[in-house]
Formats: structure tokens, C-alpha cells, sequence
């Protein structure tokens, strides 16, 4: 039995040499020509599938040969007569050369995409419209101090304000490292322009690297605002260090809004909103650089507002609990007016007068 399976052995080894040998005689050969692989059949033609024949018929080079059938995208193999085929599905023994291009070939690698480009040290919303960074980091004093060049109340809260924000990481008095920027000059043109559609709202901010003042450049105090809130997104606590400090410093950015009318629209008349949570939506406009607060505030579903000529109008609200005097409204506009955010009240009408 064990001779049997020895000599059934060599049988199969035989026969799978004598498949190999074979097919290497018959052009199971590829070659790798010009940097494409081809199949290589000695003595075999596609005699029937001829496409066309290079002028330089029986003489031309292989290198000639392999580029003609690359070019022609109906060109799937060629022989060594100078004939470019289009099939070979007749592939038959003949006595010249054929090279048939391999499906798998290796194709030119493509151009690699360049590489994108690092993230910037600071992400800032929305994307202002020129940012210089430069290559350091420079600390900030949590004691920073902002210095108006002219004075304004609403302007110097809203400073206030910022700095409060900024700095909400209890640190060690006196631990800001020396050379740490302790103040910004905040620089207004004109501090009198009174809060409308389309307010100048530009500014520029040059915050350096070496400790001096940074300096934050206004036409309004809108503007102004528009740039405490950017510096406000520029100062980060530093976990790993233990400071504040300012990524990509110096620092150089001028923006200004894209579209004057930048806000959301809150509809009271149908979801009643208390004074508190609208003083909260009003400063989330601030952070994100919106300017209009829409007031829906009434429509036929209820009316809570008071009516100093119709006193009986309010009566309309979902409860008496759920109403807005003319105090609140004035409360709420001069909130917003004091964060740069203009309060657009809708009373629909003539439309709605069926509530009346």
C-alpha cells in the first residue's frame, strides 16, 4: 500500500511538472515591459482579432509595441509581427510572438493629495475673516485688564463681563509667569453711534507676543464687542502648564459680519418663555456673534401681553402666570441693547386683528 501511494505521488508530481513545463512552453511567461506586465505566448497569434499594424510592421521593438497598445484603449494585446489586436479569443499556435496585457497590470500610481494643512492653534467662531498666527504661545495674566480709550458704560460692563468669562480657572495669586500680557486697550472711534440695522460692527485685534498691551480697534462700540468676544475664544486655560495664555501668538485678526440681520426668532405666543430663560438665549446670541433677537410675541393662539389701551387683550394668555408686562419688554430690549443685540418685536397684523 505504501508503494502504491509513492508511485500515486510521483504520478501526480509528473503530471503537475509536465502542466508547468507546458504552459511555460506555450508563453505562460509574464513580463514586466516599460513597466506594464504582459502574458507571453511564444509561437501564438490571434490571427482574426487584428486592430491594425504598426508602420514599422515585422521591425518594431517591443518597447515601440507596448506603447502603442497602452495608447489605444481598444488595444488588449499585440505580436511581434506589429499587429495590435482588439480580442484574443482565437488565440491559436502560429509562428510568430503574441503579448497579451495582463488585467491585473500595474497602472501608474496617482499623484498623492498634498498633505492638509495642520489645524490652526485656535478655533474661532464664526471663522473671522483675516488671521495672521504666529508661532508662539504668550501667557495672560487672569488680573488682565481692559482699557477703553473712551469711555462707555455699556461697553465697559460688557468688558467686565468678558473678563469674567475668560477667566473661570481659580489660580494662585501672582502665578502668571513674567512677560504674561496684563492689559487691552480697547480703541472706539465713536462711542455715541446708536444701536441699528447694518451698525459697523467691523474690528481688528493685534494681540503680540512680547508682553506689551494687546489693542482691540472699533469703529463702534459693536464692533468692539464683536472683538472682546473673539478674544474672549482666544485666551485658553492651559491644564498642562497651569497658565492662561493665547495659542499662535502674535496674533493679528480683522473681521466683520458677513450679513447685518444675524439672529433667531423665539415664538411666545405659542410656547411662553420666562424672562429669565430669554436673558439666557440673549447672551448665548452674544457668544456666537448674532445681533437680532425676533420676538413673536403674539399671534391668535394666546396674547400675554399687556395693552395699555386694551387691558382686557392679556386676558387671551394661556395663564395668568404666562404674561409679559410692558416693563418686561422694556427689560428685555435694554438686556440685549447692552449686549449688542437688537430686540425685534412681530405683532402680526392686520392678519391677526381677529384676536382683537
Amino acid at each position: 500500500m505504501i508503494g502504491v501511494g509513492v508511485n500515486s505521488l510521483a504520478i501526480i508530481l509528473l503530471s503537475f511538472a509536465y502542466i508547468v513545463s507546458t504552459a511555460y512552453a506555450q508563453g505562460w511567461n509574464p513580463n514586466k515591459v516599460d513597466g506594464y506586465y504582459w502574458w507571453f505566448y511564444g509561437g501564438f497569434d490571434a490571427e482574426s482579432e487584428d486592430l491594425r499594424q504598426l508602420p514599422c510592421s515585422h521591425s518594431c521593438t517591443i518597447k515601440e509595441l507596448t506603447d502603442a497598445c497602452a495608447a489605444d484603449s481598444a488595444c488588449v494585446a499585440f505580436n511581434s509581427n506589429g499587429w495590435l489586436k482588439k480580442s484574443t479569443a482565437d488565440k491559436a499556435p502560429d509562428s510568430c510572438d503574441l503579448y497579451i496585457k495582463n488585467a491585473n497590470s500595474p497602472q501608474p500610481k496617482p499623484t498623492p493629495a498634498p498633505s492638509p494643512p495642520p489645524p490652526p492653534p485656535i478655533s474661532f467662531l464664526p471663522i473671522p475673516i483675516s488671521v495672521n498666527f504666529g508661532a508662539g504661545a504668550q501667557t495672560v495674566d487672569p488680573t488682565l485688564t481692559f482699557t477703553l480709550t473712551t469711555a462707555s458704560a455699556d461697553l465697559q460692563a460688557y468688558a467686565d463681563r468678558i473678563q469674567y468669562e475668560i477667566f473661570q480657572v481659580t489660580t494662585p495669586a501672582n502665578s502668571a509667569p513674567a512677560g504674561s500680557t496684563k492689559n487691552v486697550v480697547v480703541d472706539v472711534a465713536d462711542v455715541t453711534v446708536p444701536l441699528s440695522l447694518g451698525v459697523d460692527e467691523s474690528y481688528t485685534i493685534a494681540f503680540p507676543a512680547d508682553g506689551s498691551d494687546a489693542k482691540i480697534t472699533a469703529n463702534t462700540i459693536y464692533g468692539a464687542m464683536m472683538g472682546l468676544q473673539t478674544i474672549s475664544q482666544a485666551i485658553r486655560y492651559d491644564y498642562s502648564a497651569g497658565v492662561y495664555s493665547v495659542k499662535g501668538a502674535p496674533l493679528a485678526i480683522s473681521d466683520k459680519p458677513k450679513f447685518a440681520w444675524r439672529g433667531i426668532l423665539i415664538d411666545t405666543d405659542r410656547h411662553w418663555l420666562s424672562l429669565r430663560h430669554i436673558y439666557r438665549i440673549i447672551d448665548a446670541l452674544g457668544l456666537a456673534k448674532l445681533n437680532i433677537l425676533h420676538w413673536h410675541i403674539v399671534d391668535w393662539q394666546s396674547w400675554p401681553l399687556e395693552s395699555k389701551a386694551y387691558p382686557k387683550l392679556w386676558n387671551a394668555a394661556w395663564t395668568q402666570r404666562e404674561m409679559y408686562t410692558l416693563g418686561d419688554v422694556a427689560a428685555v430690549t435694554a438686556y440685549a441693547k447692552a449686549r449688542g443685540v437688537r430686540v425685534v418685536p412681530e405683532f402680526d397684523t392686520p392678519g391677526k386683528l381677529e384676536k382683537i
